[in-house]
């Protein structure tokens, strides 16, 4: 149940926060965690270090002229926390101007468990993909590699990042390594990794008439689409530039080890 869903993640927060208070430094990449990690802790003892993606990302581009038009990618759907439940809102309100909307779901499939028991959560995405008459509209793909992340990708419209909770979500810094245009939720650290208006569009979590006005922009607009994957490409290749990652994380090793202590290494939600 979700319920019981929440209990396991107070559960998770309450080690989180014993784990921070007892490492003698941190090892974070955005301004929330930074925020958070000095509030629980009380002292300063940060070390800043973005991160690397998969190899491919690396080696590949959206291209408008390749793309399903009018097409949404999603990563996540499994749980509350990942937001599906405001991008099916959204839906509702696009598909009133795009009936053949699509959007695309990767990630364990909510509904593959074949006994009698679903989810609450799964049940409740099913009630409302039935309530607002979405079956046609949304696909969900199950887990897929590397390969088969990014093929889909390259045929969205937009990516879409709806999650309730962030720090810095992989999947946006893949999207954007690959030049496409995002819309993402504004929260956690996403702002430092996306700039509104500039490299994609933000919007408060809660507000999937927002998510679905961003969206409508870049169905309309290619142009709009092409700049904002332009500018997001240059700040992902800068974020997650390997060479200075890896440099960055000996750098910290090494003063850490001269100094002697215990480290902890930040984790996104």
């Amino acid at each position: 149940s979700i319920f019981k869903q929440k209990k396991v993640f107070e559960k998770r927060g309450n080690n989180e926060i014993n784990l921070l208070k007892k490492s003698d430094y941190l090892i974070g990449r955005t301004t929330w965690d930074y925020a958070n990690a000095k509030a629980i802790t009380g002292v300063d003892k940060y070390f800043f270090c973005n991160e690397s993606l998969r190899d491919d990302f690396y080696n590949n581009q959206w291209d408008i002229a390749n793309i399903e038009k009018n097409t949404i990618f999603v990563t996540q759907a499994y749980y509350p926390i990942k937001g599906f439940h405001f991008m099916i809102e959204a839906l509702k309100i696009l598909k009133n101007k795009y009936p053949n909307i699509k959007c695309y779901v990767s990630g364990y499939n909510i509904f593959e468990n074949k006994s009698i028991k679903l989810t609450s959560y799964a049940k409740y995405i099913m009630k409302k993909i039935k309530q607002y008459n979405l079956s046609d509209n949304i696909k969900f793909l199950g887990l897929l590699d590397t390969k088969e992340m990014i093929n889909y990708l390259k045929k969205a419209n937009v990516f879409v990042q709806p999650s309730v909770i962030e720090n810095s979500p992989n999947s946006l810094g893949e999207a954007m390594l690959l030049g496409m245009p995002c819309v993402s939720s504004n929260v956690g650290g996403v702002s430092d990794l996306l700039i509104h208006k500039k490299e994609g569009f933000t919007y408060p979590y809660s507000e999937p008439a927002m998510l679905a006005y961003y969206i409508e922009k870049i169905f309309e607009d290619d142009s709009l689409a092409i700049e904002l994957g332009k500018n997001a490409h240059i700040h992902a290749v800068k974020t997650h530039n390997r060479e200075i990652n890896s440099e960055s994380t000996i750098k910290i090793y090494k003063e850490i080890c001269n100094k002697g202590g215990k480290i902890n290494v930040e984790r996104k939600n």
